[in-house]
């Protein structure tokens, strides 16, 4: 008797053990890990959510300045300009979270001045930097937009947290036969270093 109570101790302690060892899948490893996989396509569609976003954006930003590339303005100011163009950028860069300016030196070319100047800006959201974007544009001063390049800061429970914008804008300032002959550092002072 002392046998067979020992053999069905054993088989109701193995049949135990599979019951604990089933019920822990069944309840605890497969939902953690149902979790685990809906949890990462969660992640890559919300990527993917943003990105699209950001492309839609991006394409109607280019087609936008495509569209007003073509116009031009009368006024092409004449050399060492930069005190009326930093004015400008200064009014449009108080929309800006956050921005910063720099100078490469000026270039000339037959009786035209090129003065490149790059502008990194950060703004809350597509629209402030479009809106930035078509402002220069459409600006006193003949310029042009190139190099432009956005960087989105994305915060899981809000979207998009703001917007990284770097552009390059080219003024374009006319110059007199006198200060051709002269040269760009002897009229006006050379290039600009920093902000007036």
């Amino acid at each position: 008797m002392k046998s067979v109570n020992r053999k069905l101790m054993v088989l109701a302690v193995i049949i135990l053990c599979i019951g604990l060892a089933g019920c822990y899948y069944l309840f605890v490893l497969t939902p953690i890990n149902d979790m685990v996989q809906e949890y990462d396509i969660t992640i890559l569609e919300e990527r993917l959510d943003i990105a699209n976003a950001r492309r839609g954006q991006l394409e109607n930003m280019k087609r936008v300045i495509a569209e007003n590339s073509g116009r031009t303005r009368d006024l092409i100011a004449d050399y060492n300009n930069l005190q009326n163009e930093m004015h400008e950028l200064y009014e449009l860069m108080g929309e800006t979270l956050d921005y910063q300016i720099t100078f490469d030196e000026p270039t000339m070319d037959a009786n035209v001045v090129r003065r490149n100047i790059h502008l990194n800006f950060s703004v809350p959201n597509y629209t402030m930097a479009r809106g930035i974007l078509e402002k220069l544009q459409k600006g006193k001063y003949k310029c042009l937009l190139k190099d432009i390049s956005f960087a989105v800061e994305v915060n899981r429970t809000a979207g998009v947290a703001g917007v990284h914008a770097n552009v390059t804008v080219v003024y374009y300032e006319g110059i007199s036969d006198e200060a051709k002959a002269a040269g760009l550092a002897s009229y006006g002072g050379g290039a600009a270093e920093g902000t007036e």
